[in-house]
């Protein structure tokens, strides 16, 4: 049911150059080379994305100004004007996802998939012309909070480490390393916020495994154990 507030909430913030992570994060503060939002809406979870480049010296100032862009929508929530532009935008990206046939197709699937309705987008805008800036506000203060924030940081060999002064946390999950009695190795990360299981197995192949004799059988594997 957030779904198409949390999509308006992820335009006013990094879609553009107008959006606010644009013009304060890379504009103004020059810390990122570039900055950008998006909301991922499943049918049982998500995941609300800020992504960001930067020169390793500006790390810390970068990952400073995201979150204090952050702090500053959960404040007060989004101007008339962002409200507007940012409902445009999300319209206007959803009726290009039907210009075509493999579009359309596709829509059709990714809505029975993430909604279990495959006729979801035909709401959907509807539900986007309703969002009022105080369900913007909302959901920014409900998701956007230091318990439910997960970063990652990609950064060269010999880097300053970010990760010395975290954001606060009420209440942080532990991680539990198990190793099974064929020798696989299981991690086990309990998160209370969200009501689902997520599973994933994951198995050394490919480029670092395969050699010239048989390259390609990580792949082929894969394929056959999608096939019906």
């Amino acid at each position: 049911p957030d779904a198409p507030a949390l999509d308006v909430l992820a335009q006013v913030l990094g879609d553009g150059a107008s959006s606010r992570l644009f013009q304060q994060v890379k504009e103004k503060g020059r810390h990122a080379l570039d900055v950008s939002a998006s909301s991922t809406n499943l049918r049982d979870a998500g995941i609300f994305d800020i992504d960001a480049t930067c020169l390793p010296e500006n790390v810390a100032p970068a990952r400073e100004a995201i979150l204090a862009v952050v702090e500053g929508i959960k404040a007060k929530g989004p101007s008339p004007e962002e409200m507007l532009r940012a409902k445009q935008l999300t319209l206007a990206r959803h009726y290009h996802g039907w210009e075509s046939h493999d579009s359309l197709a596709h829509d059709l699937v990714t809505s029975e998939i993430y909604t279990g309705d495959c006729r979801y987008s035909e709401h959907y805008i509807r539900l986007i012309e309703r969002v009022e800036a105080a369900d913007v506000l909302r959901v920014a203060r409900h998701y956007l909070n230091p318990d439910r924030l997960n970063e990652v940081w990609l950064l060269p060999e010999g880097a300053p480490d970010v990760s010395a002064a975290p954001p606060a946390r009420t209440q942080q999950p532990a991680l539990q390393k198990l190793e099974l009695s064929n020798g696989m190795r299981l991690l086990v990360l309990e998160d209370p916020t969200i009501p689902v299981m997520y599973a994933q197995v994951s198995i050394r192949g490919g480029v670092v495994e395969e050699t010239a004799s048989d390259n390609g059988v990580s792949a082929l594997a894969a394929d056959m154990r999608l096939m019906p």
